[in-house]
């Protein structure tokens, strides 16, 4: 029965109209690479659970909803570059080139532990 639950979660996320990208992203940050998975489950079973979630909604794009792809490269090409960002006041990134959202919770609680405050986390998207 859950896998159905997950099934039609993924689904109503790809029948979604407008703009998917903030939908999966935060289908993916709260509920598959949530920091409540990583502090609940061991590391090898918060990787092993949401690679399989994940799988499962890439085969879901693949096989039902093709032009998602096509959205998602689209957006790319339309986001701002790092230069941009550059020139907004006051702005401090950290970059994670190759991390992913699975490793945020591991990269927040890192940070935590040595004394640093996360502020804010988003994402950006690059084609």
């Amino acid at each position: 029965m859950k896998d159905n639950n997950i099934f039609t979660e993924m689904f109503n996320m790809l029948l979604t109209q407008g703009s998917r990208l903030p939908i999966i992203y935060d289908w993916l940050s709260n509920n598959v690479w949530s920091e409540e998975n990583y502090r609940f489950k061991n590391i090898r079973t918060y990787f092993e659970d949401g690679e399989k979630l994940v799988l499962k909604l890439e085969e879901l794009i693949l096989f039902s909803a093709g032009g998602v792809y096509d959205e998602l490269a689209s957006e790319a090409n339309q986001q701002s570059n790092l230069l941009d960002e550059l020139l907004i006041p006051k702005t401090a990134l950290v970059i994670f080139d190759g991390a992913s959202l699975r490793e945020y919770p591991v990269l927040k609680k890192l940070a935590e532990s040595t004394g640093f405050r996360v502020v804010e986390s988003g994402y950006k998207i690059s084609s």
